[in-house]
């Protein structure tokens, strides 16, 4: 059987609201609190219960670029698309070199 990842078909906040319910409404199910916010019941029994992050926190010490420099390369490659140019994969990673250069790590590559 061949599985295929399953992106995330709702919004962090929700996540973060539905566990605040949770966290204030200790009556109420995990599976009622996730169909009333739109997430994954086993998700948010995960996050509630064991206490795990999500992705991007799990993973932040991976993570060559900061949230901030990752937002002004997302800002960059919105500008090429506002002027038509496509986002090859060299010039991203052209990109994020050089904010790495003016802002990360010396040494530091993409």
């Amino acid at each position: 059987m061949i599985r295929r990842k399953v992106t995330a078909l709702y919004e962090e906040e929700h996540m973060e609201k539905a566990l605040q319910v949770l966290k204030k409404e200790k009556t109420l199910s995990i599976a009622t609190v996730a169909r009333r916010h739109g997430v994954p019941w086993e998700t948010l029994r995960d996050r509630h219960v064991l206490g795990r992050q999500n992705y991007r926190q799990a993973h932040a010490d991976q993570q060559k670029l900061t949230p901030f420099q990752e937002a002004y390369l997302v800002k960059w490659v919105k500008k090429l698309d506002d002027l038509g140019i496509p986002a090859r994969r060299d010039l991203l990673q052209n990109q994020a070199q050089r904010i790495l250069d003016r802002t990360g790590e010396p040494g530091a590559t993409v």
